[in-house]
């Protein structure tokens, strides 16, 4: 794979036979359609993918990496599961490729016309590792960021939609990628639905505000600032909605169980709008260190990608991250007032931090904000 201004390519692969002779490729000479056929699909990440894996960059400078110490640099299997040849035998070509979904798991389905050396529609589909997401969701997000958060032609919608939940998912519980992928489509439809609900506001909130406090504020950024805009729309639905009394269990010491703290709904609505206040910051962050692009700067009229992502998670501002009405500039503009209105809401705590935040929120929906990119879509 490759990852340059003209967007994703695939420049080859390594498939390495696993049940015949050492020729590998040559295995695949006059297969029919059907046939299934263990192989692995093995990937060496490109150094540009690198900064955007929060885990896989964490555990690397730990040394723990699938406790081996192995690099990123390295190559790693992506799919180790039987394929399938859809086709027939024939010349050469040019591969292409499709990120999709297959009985509620993530597939890769690449045309064999140049790799194999068999032409017409013959394609191969794998069945993907789970722990190579994390790869995927970085992908998605560069090529995202190179369309103005247009879906690429190389993912169904179907996938995206999912992949766009793991990432949700991801940023309010940093659990690992492959947890959450080993639970299948239905196990992630399932969780993100628990994740959204209005009752998961406050301590959602909670976590974000105080992740640095954890050590985990800039792992917390990366995916925050790779959300899909359906899953930040998502995330900002959930944290303006009405806050309510909730309390936390604090790390366990031992065999005993942590304190247990509660807030209050003002305390809870300080959260919230800390929270909002720090999302946003992480993508005007993002702007300024490369993540949207080399474009470092905020346009009325000549949007970058962050503004492309900020207005599309307006529009999909509901508890499904899908857009909630049919008419997208009626749906940005009442939900950046829903926003603003949540925003001046005043909790009667005093909290300086939250003073901080409002002015803070201001400041990047000043320069995120441009009802440009809503019209550009609607053409």
């Amino acid at each position: 794979f490759k990852l340059d201004k003209g967007g994703l390519s695939l420049a080859g692969l390594d498939l390495r036979n696993q049940e015949t002779d050492s020729a590998g490729v040559s295995a695949f000479g006059g297969v029919k359609a059907g046939l299934e056929i263990g192989c692995s699909l093995d990937w060496k990440p490109p150094h540009n993918l690198q900064r955007l894996l929060p885990n896989w960059q964490a555990l690397n400078e730990l040394g723990m990496w699938e406790h081996n110490n192995r690099s990123l640099d390295d190559w790693r299997t992506l799919g180790a599961a039987a394929f399938e040849m859809e086709g027939s035998a024939g010349g050469g070509g040019k591969a292409d490729f499709v990120f999709g979904m297959r009985n509620g798991n993530f597939t890769f389905r690449v045309a064999a016309k140049l790799v194999l050396g068999v032409g017409g529609s013959t394609k191969l589909t794998f069945e993907l590792d789970s722990k190579s997401l994390e790869l995927w969701i970085a992908m998605l997000h560069r090529a995202l960021v190179d369309n103005n958060y247009e879906t690429p032609e190389w993912i169904t919608e179907e996938a995206k939609n999912v992949l766009g939940k793991v990432g949700y998912i991801l940023a309010t519980t940093l659990l690992s990628v492959g947890l959450i992928a080993a639970r299948g489509q239905a196990g992630i439809e399932r969780l993100y639905s628990a994740l959204t609900g209005g009752q998961k506001a406050g301590p959602i909130a909670y976590e974000i505000v105080n992740a640095s406090d954890r050590g985990q504020g800039e792992q917390l950024a990366r995916w925050i600032q790779q959300l899909t805009p359906e899953a930040l729309g998502a995330l900002l639905f959930l944290l303006i909605r009405e806050p309510q009394e909730f309390a936390v269990e604090g790390p366990r010491r031992g065999r005993r169980g942590g304190m247990v703290q509660s807030f209050n709904r003002q305390q809870a609505l300080d959260f919230q709008q800390i929270a909002i206040a720090n999302c946003l910051g992480w993508i005007v962050e993002g702007v300024t260190t490369g993540v949207y692009g080399t474009l470092c700067r905020f346009s009325q009229e000549a949007p970058t990608p962050s503004q492309y992502l900020f207005a599309k998670a307006l529009i999909c501002m509901s508890e499904t991250g899908q857009p909630w009405h049919d008419d997208s500039s009626h749906a940005y503009q009442r939900r950046k007032r829903d926003l603003e209105f949540f925003m001046e809401r005043i909790s009667g705590t005093g909290n300086r931090e939250v003073t901080i935040a409002k002015g803070n929120y201001r400041r990047y929906v000043a320069g995120l904000a441009t009802e440009v990119c809503v019209t550009e879509s609607n053409r």
